[in-house]
C-alpha cells in the first residue's frame, strides 16, 4: 500500500514540475487563471493525463504543490521566471595581478640597493 502511496506522490511531483516547466518556459512572470489552461494546452498528453488522474480540480492542486509558482486562491498566479535559469556559477576569485607582484620585487630590490 505505501508503494503504491509513494508512486502516486511521484507521479503528482512528475506532473507538477512538467506544468512548472510549461508556465515558467512561458517567461510571463504572472498569468490570469484563463492563460495557464491556454498554455499548458499546447502539451496535450499531459493534460489529459493530469485531468484523468485529479479530476476537475487538477490546476488547484497542481499549483499548490507547486514550488515556482505561487497561487493565492484568486484569478492571478505569479510564476517564479527565475526558475528557468541555470544557478549561476561562483565567480572566481581574480588572477592576481602580475603588475602588483613586479611593483613590489622592484620596490624591494631598490629599498635593498639603496641600503648597499
Amino acid at each position: 500500500f505505501e508503494a503504491e502511496e509513494s508512486q502516486k506522490d511521484d507521479c503528482l511531483d512528475t506532473w507538477t514540475r512538467q506544468i512548472e516547466e510549461a508556465l515558467v518556459a512561458c517567461g510571463m512572470p504572472e498569468m490570469q487563471w484563463d492563460q495557464i489552461e491556454m498554455n499548458l494546452m499546447r502539451n496535450q498528453d499531459l493534460l489529459q493525463e493530469v485531468q484523468a488522474a485529479l479530476g476537475r480540480n487538477w490546476l488547484p492542486i497542481v499549483l499548490a504543490r507547486s514550488k515556482h509558482v505561487l497561487w493565492k486562491g484568486g484569478e492571478t498566479v505569479r510564476i517564479d521566471v527565475r526558475a528557468s535559469r541555470p544557478a549561476e556559477e561562483p565567480a572566481e576569485e581574480p588572477a592576481p595581478r602580475e603588475r602588483s607582484r613586479s611593483r613590489s620585487k622592484i620596490s624591494r630590490i631598490s629599498s635593498s640597493e639603496i641600503q648597499k
